[in-house]
Parts: C-alpha cells; structure tokens; sequence
C-alpha cells in the first residue's frame, strides 16, 4: 500500500536537496518549502495529494524537476523559471485551470515544449554525457584495434623477410658470414669464381 498521512515534515528539513516520496498514498496538501533552499528535486507524483501547487516553489533557485503527476490537484501552475521540468499530467482539475488559463505546457510537461513527452534540457543533459562517454570509448576502442592491426601486418612482414634470408631464392642464392655480417652470394657468381665448383679450387689441393 505504501506509506501515507500528510507531507508537511518536508517544511522543517531545511537541508533537504533531494524529496523521493512517489508512489505512495500521501494525502493533503503540498507544505510551504520555500526554506528548504537546497531542493533540487521533487517527486511528489503517484500519491493522492490534493489543493493547489504553492507559489512558494517557484522561489526555489536550485530547484530543476518538480513531478506532481498523477494526484488530485487543482487551480492553476505557478509560473516557474524556464530552467524547472515540470511533470504534472494525471491532475484532471489541475489540467483543465492550467490549459484553460493558456500556462505553457501541454499534455502534462512543460518548460521544454515537450507536448507531453516529459523530456526536458535536464534529461538530454544527462544523457548527453553519457553518449560522449560511449563515444569516447568507442574511439578508443576502434585505436587500440587499428594499432594491432598495424603491428599484426609489421610482424608478418618481417617474419617473411627473415624467412627470405634464411632461405633465399629457393636455392639460387646462399649465405655467407663476413665479420659477422650475413652476406647473400648468387649461386651463379660462385659458379663462376669456382670454375663450376671445380675440385681443383679445394684449399689444400693444386
């Protein structure tokens, strides 16, 4: 069922920045908070809340989200900064005063022309820097894949040449050790120097 009586407690915590009591079966009216001057958040919305919305809470400089949908308010919206998201559909008598009296806001939200949506410049906010978040990694990610790539391809192809030297043309060619220096030799100049490996070039003989 979920808690229930009246909010007035919420007038005396003075440092309160952030009010979560949705979905409950709160009754009465909404208490003066103009002292909390920290209240940033409100989801008062899901509960039976009845009366009007205090002018009060338009006072409130830090205030972003006020959610009151959903209760059995009535008269009209206050008028609050352009920087507050409002969520205020399921009020039908709070509706009916608010459009009647051409209040911005539509279908329930308002302060970011939403027509209903409930989306507002606070939400894409946050969002936003999570989708740069996702956008950072993904730039990461696709560097770290490029760059092994990269060493991937570098060590074939130097594997190919040591395999190359080791094992140069097939036969064609061998390798010689000169000062510690590989040395490729073609198999035809070494025909020629040794007479076609003649065995009169054998050191030791002739």
């Amino acid at each position: 069922m979920g808690l229930s009586g009246n909010i007035d407690v919420l007038s005396s915590m003075t440092q309160l920045s952030l009010a979560c009591i949705q979905y409950n079966q709160f009754t009465g009216l909404i208490p003066d908070l103009s002292n909390c001057t920290s209240l940033w958040r409100v989801y008062l919305n899901d509960n039976k809340l009845t009366g009007s919305i205090p002018d009060s809470l338009t006072n409130l400089t830090a205030l972003q989200v006020l959610n009151i949908s959903n209760n059995n308010l009535t008269g009209s919206m206050p008028k609050f900064s352009s920087n507050v998201t409002l969520f205020w559909s399921g009020n039908p008598l709070l509706e009916a005063n608010t459009l009647s009296s051409g209040s911005e806001g539509s279908g329930g939200s308002s302060s970011s022309g939403s027509n209903g949506t409930g989306s507002s410049k606070t939400f894409v906010s946050w969002f936003s820097s999570d989708r740069i978040a996702v956008i950072v990694i993904a730039v990461i990610i696709l560097v770290v894949v490029v760059l092994l790539i990269w060493i991937m391809c570098y060590l074939r192809r130097k594997k190919r040449k040591i395999g190359s030297v080791q094992n140069p043309g097939n036969g064609k060619e061998v390798v010689k050790n000169i000062d510690g220096l590989n040395v490729v030799i073609s198999i035809e100049v070494l025909r020629q120097v040794t007479n076609n490996f003649s065995e009169d070039n054998i050191l030791g003989r002739g």
